[in-house]
């Protein structure tokens, strides 16, 4: 069996392209999967069960968010939770510019993403959206870091989505991959709602 590897920055930080990147590499993925990866999450642990229990199959999870007008959960945030479970997994922080990251999501799904969080979270304008976007993403930088200290340290790769460090990912799961498969995915800022 493969070592798990668990994506846990945002989205519209090239989820689908790390997908893509183990897959080409033979490792079994999972991508969003229309939400149901993080919905399936989720009930794991409001449950207390091993979480993705069901997901013993795939190597690697990326994209773990469901977002719908009443709905809204993280499942990447949870990487305390992921990691207790498996204690051997890579942990992935995708990162990129952040202000960039803004537009991007503010684009998504021809701004779908950005009408329905405005609509789960009740919130009165997209600037306070927009606001809650920057503290989140500044707040789980360093939340991820603050957690993967010292022995923790050997589970973190830091993923910068512009200049990726393919010799680092290579010596950290004990193989080599070939950065002739990284490509730029879609860069889908439209689209049907909410695909990845």
């Amino acid at each position: 069996m493969n070592r798990k590897v668990f994506q846990i920055g945002f989205n519209r930080c090239a989820t689908r392209a790390i997908e893509q990147f183990f897959a080409a590499h033979g490792y079994k993925t999972a991508h969003w999967e229309f939400g149901k990866l993080a919905q399936d999450l989720q009930r794991d642990l409001s449950e207390g069960r091993q979480p993705f229990h069901n997901w013993q199959h795939v190597d690697v999870f990326t994209d773990m968010e469901f977002l719908s007008d009443t709905e809204h959960f993280e499942g990447f945030r949870h990487f305390r939770a992921l990691y207790a479970a498996y204690p051997d997994a890579l942990f992935i922080l995708n990162t990129r510019n952040m202000e960039n990251w803004i537009r991007s999501r503010i684009k998504h799904a021809d701004g779908y993403y950005l009408t329905a969080y405005q609509h789960q979270k009740g919130y009165g304008s997209k600037n306070r959206v927009i606001d809650e976007w920057r503290r989140n993403w500044l707040r789980h930088h360093l939340d991820v870091m603050e957690f993967f200290v010292k022995h923790r340290r050997r589970q973190l790769l830091i993923w910068n989505i512009r200049r990726p460090n393919f010799s680092l990912l290579s010596r950290m799961m004990g193989q080599r991959f070939d950065p002739a498969l990284w490509k730029q995915v879609g860069g889908a800022e439209s689209g049907s709602p909410l695909t990845r």
